[in-house]
């Protein structure tokens, strides 16, 4: 009995040996995706790890936010925001001045050259910026 007890000891230890090793790695996080974790590396730039903590998108964003239940996520990088999938890669052609979060219909409201516009979620245009004033669509407005 005794033996399990210490068998069983060792290989907490171990555990939590393991686990304090890995947490100063990431110095935030935030909510957990079904898909990736957003997460900001030692070099104080974002990126996005699996659930073994394996970086999947290397931290190279100057802000990110989690992926949407679509697999969709808004970085920030460069003075610039985008959209990204779950592999990394820009779902649009060119970075914007701000962007705002999918709505329901799978559009999102985009700024840039002071005008406003909305993107789909495939990352083509709706309508092109060309408006003044917009704002997000909501699904009770």
């Amino acid at each position: 009995m005794v033996g399990m007890i210490f068998k069983f000891m060792k290989k907490l230890l171990i555990l939590c040996l393991v686990l304090a090793l890995c947490i100063p790695v990431f110095s935030g996080c935030f909510e957990f995706s079904d898909v990736l974790y957003c997460l900001q590396g030692e070099n104080g730039k974002w990126g996005y790890v699996d659930s073994w903590g394996k970086w999947i998108i290397d931290p190279i964003y100057d802000d990110a936010y989690d992926f949407d239940k679509e697999g969709v996520a808004i970085v920030y990088v460069d003075g610039e925001w985008g959209f990204i999938n779950v592999k990394g890669e820009n779902i649009c052609d060119r970075m914007f001045d701000d962007v705002g979060l999918f709505a329901e219909d799978g559009l999102a409201l985009v700024y840039d050259d002071e005008l406003f516009g909305y993107v789909k979620r495939d990352g083509t245009f709706a309508i092109e910026p060309k408006f003044d004033y917009a704002t997000d669509f909501f699904a009770n407005g």
